[in-house]
C-alpha cells in the first residue's frame, strides 16, 4: 500500500539533510518511484540522493537520468555528482 503523501515547496535550507519528500525517494523500494510534487519541493536532490545511495550500493552497475536536453542533465545532475 502506498503512503499518501501532500508535497508542499520548501525554502532553500542550509545543510545537508533531506526533507521527508527527499527521504521518500531515497528509500522507496520501487524500480521506477512516482511522485508529483511542486516546483522547488526537492525533486532533484532526492533523485541525485538515489542515485548516489544505489550507486554505492550496488557496485558495477549502471544507472541513468533523463532529462529534456543534455545540458540540463548536467547542469542538473551530473555537476552535482562529480
Amino acid at each position: 500500500m502506498a503512503a499518501e503523501w501532500r508535497f508542499e515547496p520548501n525554502p532553500k535550507r542550509q545543510g545537508d539533510s533531506l526533507t521527508p519528500f527527499q527521504s521518500w525517494i531515497v528509500d522507496c523500494p520501487a524500480r521506477f518511484p512516482v511522485g508529483v510534487a511542486a516546483r522547488r519541493s526537492g525533486k532533484t536532490v532526492g533523485v541525485r540522493a538515489r542515485l548516489w545511495t544505489r550507486a554505492l550500493s550496488e557496485p558495477n552497475s549502471s544507472f541513468g537520468y533523463c532529462a529534456p536536453t543534455l545540458k540540463q542533465a548536467k547542469r542538473l545532475i551530473w555537476n552535482g555528482l562529480m
